[in-house]
């Protein structure tokens, strides 16, 4: 509700919101729309002003309300696009009646799918990509989460990540499960880092493998050899694929030219 100068939001306390307008003398008010501003008529003795709009149909109707909720309303990004995404389905129906009766379908239903989304975006004030992000958190996210983005707490691309992460995760889970080969009572297979699994001393006979060898993994290679050093029997041996760009540094890390055991395997 608007008068000069004064503004009432959608998301003020009725009470505060009354308060304001009295405090600014302001009379002689439109009620737009909404019931809150409704409310605040009723509330102050102000007989509002009303008008009947008709609807060819009832998809019509249901759009011009939810324009109207987007523009008129002060909404988080995530309940723009829930506005909008509900929108869609009657978009396309609002498209087949007018092509029906050989009117023009509305520009947004005309666009290929990619075009849709940045339509249905730029009416959520958000990308199309964010628009895309939005309905998928609608979709697949708990509502506990949905209602921290909603709130300010969490931004709509960290939770779309954790979504995809989380999926990624889940498929290579089904994977590995689909692949599953049953293995030996006496073998066992850790899925952690080497230097948290928990090893008896002195019990490994061999240790067989091929770190990375980018500078930033540079420090595996000397708690490799920390952990061969502990667990590896005294005629245990460690074969460790080297690439040649850092064999030096290497070499000096893992102390090779001190253990006899340790083997040194160059790529």
């Amino acid at each position: 509700m608007t008068k000069g100068l004064i503004t009432i939001k959608f998301n003020e306390d009725l009470a505060e919101a009354c308060n304001v307008l009295l405090e600014n003398n302001v009379s002689g008010l439109v009620v737009l729309d909404g019931h809150h501003r409704y409310k605040i008529c009723k509330e102050l003795g102000i007989k509002p002003k009303t008008a009947i709009r008709k609807f060819a149909t009832k998809t019509d109707e249901i759009i011009c309300v939810g324009e109207s909720n987007l523009q008129g309303r002060q909404l988080s990004p995530i309940q723009q696009i829930e506005i909008a995404q509900k929108l869609e389905p009657h978009y396309k129906k609002q498209a087949e009646i007018r092509m029906k009766t050989g009117k023009k379908a509305d520009p947004v239903e005309i666009f290929p799918q990619g075009k849709t989304r940045d339509g249905l975006g730029k009416m959520a004030n958000v990308s199309g990509r964010t628009y895309e992000k939005g309905v998928e958190i609608l979709k697949k996210a708990p509502k506990k989460e949905i209602e921290k983005v909603k709130n300010g707490d969490k931004s709509i691309s960290k939770l779309h990540r954790e979504i995809v992460k989380k999926e990624k995760k889940t498929k290579l889970q089904r994977v590995i499960k689909k692949q599953q080969v049953i293995l030996p009572k006496t073998v066992q297979l850790y899925n952690k880092k080497f230097q948290d699994v928990k090893i008896a001393l002195g019990s490994v006979s061999l240790i067989f493998t091929d770190p990375l060898y980018h500078d930033e993994f540079l420090s595996l290679y000397k708690d490799l050899a920390k952990q061969a050093f502990k667990v590896l029997r005294d005629n245990g041996s460690l074969l460790c694929y080297i690439g040649q760009k850092n064999i030096v540094k290497i070499i000096a890390m893992m102390g090779i030219r001190k253990n006899p055991n340790i083997i040194n395997l160059v790529d």
